[in-house]
């Protein structure tokens, strides 16, 4: 008989985290998972599972620490003060989904370890790289 498996990283946080996206900003910002950089719109959001580890390969068959990024771009071209504080208030309300999670999904503790900030790194994009741990509190 055969057994089906699934990621369960992928199962319980990418999609968990990809449908909290939506559900906060509706249509306004897509997220997508890929491993590669595409321009894809005005703004939009990349979600990429980097890796995982287990503090215990012995008996523990799901590890217990994910990393992934989530890279936030948006389209800037008039580069004035409001576009900036548009930029600021989205990458808040990105972090803050992040954080609800853990509302969601008690199992898992995520934690945003760093936010890099580049300008004009893609033909006028903005972006917001969040590198996030995820901890599994089983």
């Amino acid at each position: 008989m055969a057994v089906a498996s699934t990621n369960a990283w992928k199962v319980d946080i990418e999609d968990t985290i990809i449908n909290a996206v939506r559900s906060q900003f509706k249509s306004t910002l897509p997220v997508f998972r890929s491993r590669d950089n595409q321009i894809r719109g005005n703004q939009f959001a990349i979600l990429k599972g980097d890796n995982s580890s287990s503090d215990n390969n012995m008996y523990a068959k799901i590890s217990d620490n994910y990393n992934l990024t989530i890279e936030f771009f948006m389209l800037d071209r008039t580069r004035n003060e409001n576009t900036v504080k548009r930029f600021f208030k989205t990458v808040s309300r990105l972090e803050e989904v992040i954080y609800s999670l853990l509302e969601i999904n008690p199992t898992y503790k995520p934690e945003v370890s760093s936010i890099n900030y580049d300008d004009d790194q893609i033909n006028g994009y903005r972006t917001a790289i969040f590198n996030v741990n995820i901890r599994s509190v089983r």
